[in-house]
């Protein structure tokens, strides 16, 4: 019911933050998995 209140605006814009924050983050875990083992990867990311 809380987003019925919510502009439409902000909304699409806290998804497009989020993709773009999801995105550069699998980058990097990718990046990193070329120099770490993925046990080390996964203690340093998750």
């Amino acid at each position: 019911m809380l987003l019925f209140h919510i502009p439409e605006g902000t909304i699409i814009r806290i998804l497009y933050v989020g993709v773009f924050v999801s995105g550069i983050a699998y980058v990097t875990y990718m990046e990193a998995l070329k120099i770490l083992t993925a046990s080390k990867g996964a203690m340093v990311f998750f």
